[in-house]
């Protein structure tokens, strides 16, 4: 029963499968076509290694000896998984230092002593499938979820019925199917950001944050569950995002944390301290949680005579999720290359030119690259600047006409236009739709409303309603659709959330 554990992780798609599979072929058996695939061929486990004995026990595990993987240029299939159009990353390390990196291992759990070993990653449209270890010509590792994958070389050739029966046992998972024969199933995962004023004496915001997962099948919505902080999914697989608090020397500061949540215990025992450089209280607000970036706003803050506080600087930084503790804010021009750049400087230019006089020669003159963010604005993503004024705690934004780059976001579209939600809801502030065009999630000031979607319009009344805490807010929405609904769900429930009622 454990075995579908084993995949959740594995093959996170952001909003669709890779899945698109043509059997116009005779033949039985197909060589791979490109000698370069370090994996090209047939491959059966022959054993495992378990690491964490609370994932899997030895029975568990017996259930994966003699599972097949099969690669070529078309497809990659491990056991019930798939993938169309594989892309193959290698890259050679030493198993020692990979291991002890990456898994926390001080010691080699192959069969075989070796030094040097090829990682392979393999991705469709640069979304994640599996990652091997190969150690020999003829043997490699997977990890999956608390346990390593044993895998033996069998053939160079792929056995294409094999393939064929694979597919098309995953097509009839992918969920149950509407009236016209398509396939509706759809989950959300919702970042949500809110205030904890109870903790909150000196001023100071003290953010944190929850995740929602909202799936339907077939527009029959499922029971939708919380889990505190950032479950967000990634190429990699899931990852956690939050905010810790540090304290040191009377300094306060709030910063964010991420870490694979199969590695929690390694990453989080890092940078507990307050940096030394730093002579004020600090806060780090995340705006947007995206695939590899976290949008964030960064203050410094001092005390008054009164008791209170005063903002010492405010600027935006964008950082990678896989450093975000210690990475430096990375420039518009890393993510939407030069023409970003051109557009934040042109935008910037025209809106000092609607400042007066006073107000212009006290700001910026031109903008920071790295003072950029990405904020939800009637129904989408969009990009804003910020110029700050020489006393650094004051600034204004502007907007930057530019559409955000899928490295930031990946999927940003209402299927009915934002005028149409907003005649049905009016209070409406925030709206998503699915990619399979079925369900809605409606955001107001104080409730998050569930509805389907029929002809493209919103259907007469919410099928669930959600309330929000006061002034809580989104920063992540990715979907899922098809069979990596499921995926999601047993992963998350594996994290024990608990079930929201309405």
């Amino acid at each position: 029963m454990k075995k579908y554990l084993a995949l959740l992780l594995l093959s996170t798609m952001l909003f669709s499968s890779c899945l698109s599979y043509s059997s116009g072929t005779t033949s039985k058996v197909v060589p791979p076509q490109n000698k370069l695939i370090p994996i090209a061929g047939k491959w059966t486990a022959f054993d495992y290694k378990i690491i964490d004995a609370t994932a899997f026990s030895s029975k568990d595990m017996e259930e994966w000896v003699g599972k097949i993987a099969q690669f070529n240029d078309d497809i990659g299939v491990f056991d019930e998984d798939i993938c169309m159009n594989p892309s193959y990353k290698v890259k050679n390390v030493y198993l020692k230092d990979y291991l002890a990196n990456e898994y926390n291992l001080k010691e080699n759990i192959l069969d075989e002593n070796v030094d040097k070993v090829q990682i392979v990653t393999v991705t469709s449209k640069d979304r994640f499938f599996y990652e091997f270890i190969k150690y020999t010509d003829d043997k490699m590792a997977v990890y999956i979820d608390g346990a390593f994958i044993l895998l033996k070389k069998v053939s160079d050739d792929i056995d294409v019925d094999y393939n064929k029966k694979v597919v098309d046992n995953y097509k009839k998972k992918m969920g149950v199917k509407s009236d016209h024969g398509k396939l509706l199933k759809s989950g959300i995962l919702i970042g949500l950001r809110y205030d904890d004023k109870t903790n909150n004496k000196d001023g100071i915001p003290n953010y944190k944050y929850r995740t929602l997962w909202v799936s339907a099948n077939n527009k029959e919505f499922n029971s939708v569950y919380e889990i505190n902080n950032i479950f967000l999914p990634r190429k990699s697989g899931f990852w956690m995002v939050g905010t810790k608090n540090t304290e040191n020397n009377n300094l306060k500061a709030q910063s964010i944390y991420s870490y694979p949540v199969d590695k929690e215990t390694k990453i989080m025992n890092k940078n507990n301290k307050i940096n030394a450089s730093n002579t004020y209280n600090s806060s780090r607000t995340i705006l947007c949680v995206g695939n590899d970036y976290v949008s964030t706003e960064y203050k410094e803050y001092e005390m008054n005579k009164n008791g209170g506080t005063d903002i010492k600087k405010a600027v935006y930084e964008v950082l990678p999720i896989d450093d975000v503790e210690n990475a430096k804010a990375v420039k518009i021009s890393d993510i939407a290359g030069e023409n970003g750049k051109k557009v934040l400087m042109d935008e910037a230019g025209v809106f000092r030119t609607s400042l007066n006089k006073d107000r212009k020669s006290n700001i910026d003159t031109v903008p920071l690259e790295e003072n950029f963010a990405i904020v939800r604005r009637n129904g989408h993503w969009v990009m804003v600047g910020r110029l700050n004024f020489i006393d650094g705690s004051s600034y204004e934004d502007f907007n930057i006409r530019y559409v955000p780059p899928s490295r930031l976001i990946n999927y940003d579209e209402l299927s009915i236009p934002w005028n149409s939600i907003k005649a049905k809801v009016p209070d409406v502030i925030d709206a998503y739709t699915s990619p399979n065009k079925d369900i809605a999630v409606v955001i107001t000031d104080s409730t998050i409303l569930l509805y389907t979607i029929n002809n493209n319009e919103l259907s007469d009344r919410p099928q669930k309603k959600i309330k929000l805490k006061q002034g809580e807010s989104v920063v992540m929405a990715e979907w899922a659709t098809g069979g990596y609904v499921e995926k999601w769900d047993k992963s998350l429930l594996k994290n024990k959330p608990h079930e929201i009622s309405e």
